[in-house]
Order: C-alpha cells, then structure tokens, then sequence
C-alpha cells in the first residue's frame, strides 16, 4: 500500500509539474506577444497618453523707460457677441443692447435680422470694449 501511495502521489506531482509548465508557457507567449510582437502599438499608445503638446500663451511683457515707467503694455479687452439664432426677440435684444454698448438700435436690429436670415449662429456686436466696461458693469443693467 505504501508503494501504491508513492505510485499516486509521483502520478499527482508529474500532472502539477505539467499543468505548471503549460501555465508558464501561456505566460511566456503572452509577455513575448506583448512586448516584441506589439511594441510598437503599445509604446504609441502610451506615448499618446503621456505625452502632448499644449499651446500656452504667454503674455507679452510691458516696455519700459529707464526710469521704469511704461512705455507700451498690452491691455485685455472684451469683446460682445451673440448667437443670433437664439435671441428670442430681436427688436428687445437690439434695443437693450444698443442702449449698453452706446450703438445705433436700427442698426443692430438690421444686423442680427439679417444673421438671423443667413443662419449665422455667430455674430460680433461690438469689439474691444472700453475699459470702463467689465463683465460686472454689464450684467448688472
């Protein structure tokens, strides 16, 4: 009997040793896919994820005497547009907004009537405000 169990237990031991092996050679072929057969696929992909290129804008710097006063700087101004195609009533919007922006109402109306027919879904109304305008000063009116 005792034979017979070391008969077993080698028989056991040999499938272990076997399913092992087969379980390695799963992972040897996954890893060896992975790393030489996709390389190039994997390494675009995380450069792709790692890597990318962002446009920032630096301001430009003020120009000074040698006294340090400025000469010439760079101011930010704001700008009003609108999407004509989702003002409810032209003739309220363009009177409202000639009255903040100090511009002509038949004017304005007769250029968002007019983006209204083309179908423009953009249109400036006044460019490079003053600088006593700021986004406060007009949505409190």
């Amino acid at each position: 009997m005792d034979l017979r169990a070391e008969e077993l237990a080698l028989k056991r031991l040999r499938i272990f040793a076997r399913v092992c092996l087969v379980w390695g050679l799963l992972i040897a072929g996954r890893l060896f896919q992975l790393q030489i057969l996709n390389h190039d696929e994997y390494s675009r992909q995380a450069q792709q994820q790692q890597q990318r290129q962002v446009e920032l804008r630096a301001p430009r710097g003020a120009i000074l005497d040698r006294n340090g006063q400025p000469l010439a700087m760079s101011v930010a101004v704001d700008s009003v547009c609108i999407n004509p195609l989702r003002v409810p009533d032209v003739s309220t919007a363009a009177m409202l907004l000639s009255r903040v922006l100090d511009l002509d109402a038949m004017e304005l109306f007769g250029k968002i009537t007019s983006a209204v027919d083309s179908r423009r879904g953009f249109m400036w109304v006044k460019r490079t405000l003053a600088g006593r305008w700021t986004k406060h000063s007009l949505s409190s009116r």
